[in-house]
């Protein structure tokens, strides 16, 4: 018995689409745990650690004043989203080269440039969303990947 082509297609996409999966990615670590330790910035000597339910003065206190504040539209709750652009300490790059006075090597700190997006609902911090690009590195570079 020979079955048609398109009926053998047919049943094995049947097949294969029972077999994705459409849940979503669980939550990072730190989300689940309700703290976010930030990276370090370039002139400063500490990490700050922020923790679900912190106050804006809290937040204020540690990060300074945000670059933007923009209230959270269609919120159930009183929301809004405060954003922060830091210049932060990242690995070392090293470069070489050949001179006239032979390889010459050289190690430079490499600077990221992070976005944070702090959320507050009722008042209260809420969550964390960072990303960040090298410095040295245009953003909008297909090679820019962090």
């Amino acid at each position: 018995m020979r079955f048609p082509t398109p009926f053998l297609l047919a049943l094995l996409l049947a097949t294969l689409s029972g077999c994705s999966s459409f849940t979503p990615a669980p939550p990072s670590d730190e989300d689940s745990k309700g703290r976010w330790v930030l990276a370090q910035e370039k002139d400063t000597t500490h990490v700050v650690t922020l923790v679900r339910g912190m106050t804006p003065a809290v937040v204020t206190k540690l990060l300074g004043k945000p670059l933007f504040v923009s209230p959270v539209k269609k919120a159930e709750r009183p929301s809004e989203t405060w954003t922060y652009r830091r210049n932060t300490l990242g690995g070392h790059r090293m470069s070489s080269e050949r001179s006239k006075y032979g390889q010459v090597t050289v190690t430079q700190r490499v600077i990221y440039v992070e976005t944070l997006e702090l959320t507050f609902v009722d008042g209260l911090l809420a969550t964390v969303h960072t990303s960040r690009y090298r410095e040295d590195v245009d953003p909008r570079s297909p090679n820019h990947r962090f």
